[in-house]
């Protein structure tokens, strides 16, 4: 599951920028 969240933070980050 930590893979998941992982990924979530990323995309998160990525919208987070724009």
């Amino acid at each position: 599951q930590r893979e998941r969240f992982e990924a979530w933070d990323e995309a998160y980050r990525l919208e987070s920028h724009l």
